[in-house]
């Protein structure tokens, strides 16, 4: 697919310095299968015949003109920076939670329950007016497919925590205890930094390739 789309905007691999794709393992494969830099013939012949250990360790294949229109080739693969921090806030995050005490499994499932009963509240029409009265805002409530959503909607959350008990007394929710908003922040504290940076990696004024490259 990928070679599909190069030749489709006429984009040999000798033009293009990285491909940037998620971190799936299907291009993870094909990069590593196909994902081979092409130096001239000449580049690559010695006067001497003998190999350096720099070129043994080189992963650079020369092939002949036969070989190039009927090899598919890729150019170096970068995996996306912003998809890879999202992986570690959630993925690898998730991974270090099922490994914690029981403690921390438990006050976390009953954090984000709480958390969850009243994000649902908020896509409610007359329940999202009750929230607008109380604190006098919306709140954020996640979605899966954005970045830093889950981060997000805890911050908004945290702003108005002097207000949670009077709101998930409203909306006749169970309240969220003061331990709970206490794990909340812990959350929202350790989230923060990567938080901050997929939100640089994705502005569109002061973000370049050569930042992460």
């Amino acid at each position: 697919m990928i070679c599909d789309i190069n030749k489709q905007y006429k984009l040999p691999v000798e033009k293009i310095v990285y491909t940037i794709t998620d971190n799936g393992s299907n291009f993870v494969k094909a990069f590593k299968e196909f994902g081979v830099e092409l130096r001239p013939i000449n580049e690559c012949d010695s006067d001497d015949g003998s190999d350096s250990d720099s070129d043994s360790n080189d992963s650079i294949i020369a092939l002949g003109p036969q070989f190039r229109s009927v090899t598919p080739r890729l150019s170096k693969h970068f995996p996306c920076a912003s998809h890879t921090l999202n992986l570690l806030a959630s993925t690898d995050f998730n991974k270090i939670l099922n490994s914690s005490s029981q403690d921390i499994k438990d006050i976390h499932k009953r954090s984000f329950q709480r958390c969850t009963q009243l994000w649902n509240k908020c896509n409610r029409p007359k329940s999202a007016e009750v929230v607008n009265e109380v604190i006098n805002a919306s709140l954020i409530t996640p979605c899966i497919t954005r970045w830093n959503s889950l981060y997000d909607s805890v911050t908004k959350l945290l702003q108005h925590k002097t207000n949670l008990a009077e709101l998930c007394y409203r909306l006749k929710i169970p309240t969220i205890l003061s331990e709970e908003v206490e794990y909340l922040e812990e959350y929202a504290k350790l989230m923060r930094p990567i938080a901050e940076a997929i939100d640089f990696l994705q502005g569109e004024k002061t973000m370049y390739f050569g930042t992460t490259s």
